[in-house]
Formats: C-alpha cells, sequence, structure tokens
C-alpha cells in the first residue's frame, strides 16, 4: 500500500494521535515538519504520535510536538487561524510531503477535504464546494 499511497499522490495525509486515542488529521508538508488544526492539540500536553495513514504501516509513526510559537487556536490575532505546525521525530524521508501550491481563484471550486475525525480510524473523505469568505 505504501507504493500505491505514494504514486497516488495520497502520502502526505496523517492521522494525529494520543494515548492511542485518535485526535484528527495533519499533512505531511516536509520530512520533519506537519501542519494541523490547533484545536487537535486541546486536551494533551502537545505530545502527539503521527501515523502515516496511506502507507498501512510501511511507514513507521513519528512522535510530534508543536513548534514555539506556531499554535494559533481561532481567534488569535494578527492571523485568525486554528493551525499549529509541527516538529516530527524522527522525520520520514520515505513519506511523500503535500504538493503546496497557490490557487488563484479558489471560491466555487470543488474540493476532497479528508480528516481523522474521534473514532476514525481510517478517516473520512467529504466532497464540498469553497464558498466565499466573509
Amino acid at each position: 500500500m505504501g507504493d500505491r499511497a505514494a504514486a497516488e499522490g495520497n502520502g502526505w495525509r496523517l492521522r494525529l494521535r494520543a494515548g492511542g486515542r485518535v485526535l484528527g488529521a495533519g499533512i505531511l508538508i516536509t520530512p520533519d515538519r506537519a501542519l494541523t488544526s490547533a484545536h487537535v492539540l486541546d486536551g494533551t500536553d502537545g505530545e502527539l504520535t503521527v501515523d502515516y495513514a496511506d502507507y498501512r504501516g510501511a511507514v513507521a509513526p513519528s512522535r510530534a510536538r508543536p513548534l514555539p510559537g506556531s499554535v494559533r487556536p481561532c481567534g488569535t490575532e494578527p492571523a485568525d487561524g486554528d493551525v499549529a505546525l509541527l516538529s516530527l521525530d524522527p522525520p520520514r524521508t520515505e513519506a511523500r510531503p503535500a504538493p503546496l501550491r497557490r490557487i488563484p481563484r479558489y471560491t466555487g471550486a470543488k474540493v476532497l477535504i479528508g480528516g481523522f475525525p474521534a473514532k476514525g480510524d481510517e478517516g473520512l473523505w467529504v466532497r464540498a464546494r469553497v464558498a466565499p469568505g466573509g
């Protein structure tokens, strides 16, 4: 499955856990960094386990901690966000980071959103359309 996940371009999808409990999803952006929502860290001491979900055990989990100053809960100034940057230990060079690029016009775009809701070990995919910001 690991080769297939990378070939399909989904090797960047992460499942985040603490104490065996699924907390949410993340995105691998470099071999040693991941991006997640700040609310995923709620109720933890900041120490997480990162599973490389699409590799089905072919890539060993990493430990993760938020980088100092990188956690921005909703309502945080200057950038309102619900975002956190995680440091991964050890880095996993065998996993494929997400291809990141700017999309000039996204309002109305069709998107596929993936996540790991509580008790969602295998994850959930939802189709949506981007609404205009308010």
